[in-house]
């Protein structure tokens, strides 16, 4: 079975030939890697022009600045392989990490694992579960899409709604899925963050078979200057309307996020003493204009 290997690759030189060489360690070898170079100015793209001249199963595409979402796109439509895995290009994957994803694969259409945050291992509470129809999207959208209503009052217990909701980080590195059962699905390129989670989430919609697995060898490195830190300090309220707008299409009648929608808009009006900027967002207005 081939695997294509989907890495965004924006101003990482620091951590990008680590990550390229775990990645070339593969105790595997059906593997091809799509590199695409979103417009780096640190010399990114020539680290991977180079390894991509002495490694014949890395591929590059450089293309202008676009985001995250839009460089993943691109390794989507260009992947051939028979499924289908992320790595993000400042983290270090074991040497039989995709041959673990792979063993846990087994039938189904996709297997979501766990994984080492800084070193330290993150597993699911479902560890070994397997979920089929229906069961596949509940999973996920619990996991990673919105808080319902009724969650709200677990925000007062030990732990809160991230706990006792079990939810958990929606990196599409801890994904690897058929590229069949993958079909159109693709990142929204509107969103500045938590991309990912509307990802997994309209997937799941589509989705037969998933397993749960535990630790199979990817480090994911959390950076203070990473691009989620960032993001997340200069463009949060932008975002909050963007996400609520792509809920709102997931699902119109907010049954399964009206305690996000509720807690989100109280969050607005604290944040930024504005009733305005409360209100646009309960009417589904942008922040500005509209």
């Amino acid at each position: 079975m081939t695997i294509s290997v989907v890495i965004p690759v924006f101003n990482v030189a620091e951590y990008l030939r680590t990550a390229l060489d775990s990645l070339c360690a593969q105790t595997i070898s059906e593997w091809t890697a799509i590199c695409v170079d979103d417009g780096s100015t640190d010399g990114s793209g020539a680290i991977l022009d180079d390894y991509a001249a002495r490694e014949p199963r890395i591929r590059v595409v450089h293309q202008s600045n676009s985001g995250v979402s839009a460089a993943r796109n691109v390794g989507l439509e260009q992947a051939t392989g028979d499924v289908i895995a992320f790595m993000d290009p400042d983290d270090v994957v074991a040497s039989d990490w995709l041959a673990r994803m792979l063993a846990e694969l087994k039938d189904a259409d996709a297997v979501l694992c766990g994984y080492a945050l800084n070193g330290v291992p993150v597993l699911s509470h479902d560890v070994g579960a397997v979920y089929a129809g229906d069961d596949v999207r509940r999973r996920c959208w619990q996991a990673f899409f919105g808080y319902r209503l009724r969650d709200v009052p677990k925000m007062l217990l030990p732990g809160g709604m991230w706990k006792w909701c079990h939810r958990e980080m929606a990196g599409v590195w801890r994904l690897m899925v058929r590229r069949k059962a993958l079909g159109g699905v693709r990142f929204d390129t509107r969103l500045l963050l938590y991309e990912d989670a509307m990802f997994m989430t309209k997937l799941s919609q589509g989705l037969k078979s998933l397993v749960i697995a535990g630790d199979c060898g990817y480090g994911w490195q959390v950076r203070s200057r990473g691009a989620m830190t960032r993001q997340r300090n200069e463009r949060m309220l932008a975002n909050k309307f963007l996400v609520r707008d792509v809920r709102r299409e997931i699902d119109p009648n907010l049954t399964h996020w009206r305690g996000t929608f509720l807690l989100s808009a109280l969050e607005i009006l604290w944040e930024c003493r504005s009733v305005r900027l409360f209100t646009r967002y309960l009417r589904g207005q942008p922040t500005n204009g509209g």
